[in-house]
């Protein structure tokens, strides 16, 4: 098991687009293989984003999600970081709480932290912890679906043949988060 910190703007992304490396980075924490290191400020930021308006994500699915990470992470309590600027200061909680763990940060927008050896982008924490590792079910069924273009990748489904068949659903992806141990609704 992996620890890692991701940035709400990885969420926003895994939701928003099913098929890209921030819902198979999310799907990593959903199957055990990452646990995400939060703190109350984070899970408040992710909430808060993650249900605006204008990202007209599902309520029950983002519930569903934050529920889990709740569950199933590494809930921390990190000492204050005051010789760091940062741009946005909510982004100090994400880099604070990375810090205390030791984890790496993964986010979009490197812009938004100092430069760390800590934070990393979802592409390069993709293909540097997902992608090359090759003895997991879950990288053999992400390297089958890079191959068949057909194939789109859909959050929180584990099993290579329901993915060919494109028959989760949100209901179906809710059972799949329960039967792994989070609450969903």
């Amino acid at each position: 098991m992996m620890l890692a910190v991701y940035d709400t703007n990885v969420l926003v992304s895994a939701f928003w687009t099913p098929q890209g490396k921030a819902s198979a980075l999310l799907r990593e924490v959903i199957s055990g293989k990452i646990t995400l290191c939060y703190d109350a400020r984070m899970m408040f930021e992710y909430k808060d984003v993650l249900l605006r308006p204008k990202f007209k994500f599902s309520e029950s699915m983002v519930s569903s999600i934050l529920d889990y990470i709740e569950s199933s992470g590494l809930s921390v309590t990190p000492p204050a970081v005051s010789d760091v600027q940062f741009p946005d200061e909510t982004d100090r909680a994400f880099f604070e709480v990375a810090r205390f763990c030791s984890a790496p940060l993964v986010t979009g927008n490197l812009k938004h932290y100092p430069v760390h050896p800590m934070i990393i982008t979802i592409a390069d924490f993709y293909d540097t912890h997902i992608l090359h590792r090759s003895d997991t079910a879950s990288s053999k069924v992400l390297q089958a679906q890079s191959s068949d273009d057909n194939v789109p990748l859909r959050p929180f489904g584990e099993t290579q043949d329901a993915l060919k068949q494109n028959v989760f659903t949100d209901a179906e992806d809710r059972a799949e988060i329960e039967r792994l141990g989070g609450k969903a609704r």
